[in-house]
């Protein structure tokens, strides 16, 4: 059983030589973990060797620092720099002011886990200027996710090249496309969002609809007509189920990536979807009488089976369209391109993504072969194939 979430950086490796073993692609992933070895000995070289450095997370009333015995201590340690020893053998210790005065870094790398933390209630304090790092304005604020939650060759890199530039001096990258521009980073995708749903009330219909008229079919007090029963019955019911259907795919991806610490995990790569299509099958293969009673969505989670909250959510999916695949991977890597890392920002930005690619895969799925209609898993293959490389290709 390979640790993961408690493994050190050196174990992590290891892990990964292990997996590519498994997965039949030893020779690829030790390919991969020689260009990593480069990588990280070409920021090690850029960096001070022996530099005292303290990196810590920080809570309202708690700062756990990170010892060599956790990942980033032990990341920190293969570039070079000097960190503090497990505290009673333990990898992350809760320390005080004074307990981080006792070590007295020459740098201090923060993670706030929370806008309000305790961290900065030290820095009011007179004993905070005693610290060498704070007399020497060599305190730096880092992403708690990339730096505290994040794990393997990527997070690995990602520390390094912020430690590089924090130790020079230089800001570090934010890793988001929206900084500081809150009207775009939301207004954006709101927009781009209300464009598609309207087209998909009107477009590629076998019985013409004005784009006007669609709009006006939703209004109350008008006469049925064919236009309008086919709005309200046919279209408006297809467009709000690929919404929700993105939305939640979305959600599901961005929490697998971040419980499982893995920015490839996603509902179909981890044979969630795949699961929940069994337990369908299944029950619709046999006798349904023992199953009476019981949701469509409840059957397929159960088929699911990893985190409850998680596997709901996407037996949900699953019993209404099927398993669509690549939709939960890509959409948290672009959220976290456009806005960052913070769950509190990614998952709605990332439900947002996830019903727009939804949607408008639906609609190219009636467009490309009208007035036939393509599934829309494959629409959105052809959609987030270029994406998700492009998204690598500017990571590595």
């Amino acid at each position: 059983m390979l640790k993961s979430r408690n493994e050190t950086y050196e174990q992590d490796l290891q892990s990964a030589a292990v997996i590519g073993k498994v997965l039949g692609k030893n020779t690829e992933m030790q390919q991969r973990l020689s260009l990593h070895r480069q990588r990280m000995q070409q920021f090690a070289s850029q960096l001070p060797k022996g530099l005292k450095v303290v990196f810590g997370t920080s809570r309202e009333q708690q700062f756990n620092l990170h010892s060599r015995g956790s990942y980033t201590g032990s990341v920190l340690t293969a570039l070079g720099m000097a960190v503090s020893a497990p505290i009673n053998q333990a990898a992350l210790s809760s320390i005080s002011l004074e307990q981080l005065l006792a070590i007295n870094p020459d740098w201090l790398i923060v993670a706030h886990y929370r806008p309000q933390s305790i961290v900065r209630d030290w820095q009011q304090d007179p004993l905070w200027q005693m610290l060498t790092a704070a007399q020497n304005n060599q305190v730096a604020v880092v992403d708690s996710n990339s730096w505290a939650r994040m794990r393997g060759i990527f997070a690995a890199e990602h520390i390094a090249s912020d430690l590089v530039a924090i130790l020079h001096h230089r800001p570090v990258p934010p890793g988001r496309m929206m900084s500081g521009r809150p009207l775009i980073a939301w207004g954006g995708p709101l927009a781009l969002l209300a464009g598609i749903f309207w087209l998909s009330l009107f477009s590629w219909s076998p019985v013409p609809i004005g784009s006007w008229q669609a709009i006006s079919e939703l209004l109350p007090g008008k006469v049925s007509v064919l236009s309008q029963a086919l709005v309200l019955n046919l279209r408006l019911p297809r467009s709000l189920v690929a919404i929700l259907l993105g939305a939640s795919l979305a959600v599901a991806g961005c929490l697998l990536q971040t419980l499982t610490r893995n920015p490839l995990a996603s509902p179909s790569l981890l044979g969630i979807n795949a699961g929940a299509s069994l337990a369908m099958v299944v029950t619709s293969a046999f006798d349904p009488s023992w199953v009476a009673g019981y949701s469509i969505a409840l059957l397929a989670a159960m088929g699911g089976g990893l985190s409850w909250g998680v596997v709901m959510l996407l037996g949900s999916c699953v019993s209404v369209a099927g398993p669509v695949a690549f939709l939960g991977l890509l959409v948290p890597h672009m959220a976290r391109v456009w806005i960052g890392n913070d769950l509190r920002l990614m998952l709605p930005i990332g439900m947002l993504f996830g019903a727009v690619l939804m949607l408008l895969a639906d609609l190219l799925a009636r467009a490309v072969a009208f007035p036939a209609e393509l599934p829309a898993g494959a629409m959105l293959a052809l959609i987030g194939a270029p994406c998700f490389i492009w998204l690598v290709r500017r990571r590595t």
